[in-house]
């Protein structure tokens, strides 16, 4: 009966060592098969993250041109105000300028004219002085035709 129990004993041991190896190699197998999916599932999320961050790059970027161009708008509107204050700053001028034309020439034929008065009025007196009425008459009459067909 001995030899039945220490057969049963080596037999049990075997069987231990048996299943403990065959334990380690099923192990190992779900080990690498856990790795493997757990690597898949890594490069996976990478790839989303990376997704993520290209859509976020692209909003981005989309936001900014979008805000680029609403400022070069403005800027563009600001200087078409300022182009046309200019031009309507330049015609003011030119308007200016050719009124102040216009009053020096008035007032050049206006001191011409005075000139011209004080000058008749001159001779008037000289005449009148010199009791030539009926000249200093011709004068005023000569002075009257000029000034109608003016």
């Amino acid at each position: 009966m001995l030899q039945y129990l220490i057969g049963a004993i080596i037999g049990a041991i075997v069987a231990l060592a048996v299943y403990i190896v065959v334990r380690k190699l099923l192990l190992k197998g779900q080990k690498a098969e856990i790795l493997r999916a757990a690597e898949a599932e890594g490069e996976q999320i990478k790839k989303e993250r990376i997704l993520q961050a290209k859509e976020k790059y692209l909003q981005l970027k989309a936001e900014h041109e979008q805000h680029v161009n609403e400022k070069n708008n403005q800027l563009r509107e600001a200087e078409n105000r300022i182009k046309q204050k200019e031009s309507a700053l330049g015609q003011q001028n030119a308007d200016l300028q050719k009124k102040l034309r216009a009053t020096e020439n008035l007032q050049n034929s206006l001191q011409a004219q005075q000139e011209n008065l004080l000058t008749m009025y001159g001779e008037l007196e000289r005449l009148i002085e010199a009791g030539e009425i009926e000249a200093a008459r011709q004068l005023i009459a000569a002075q009257d035709l000029k000034l109608s067909a003016a």
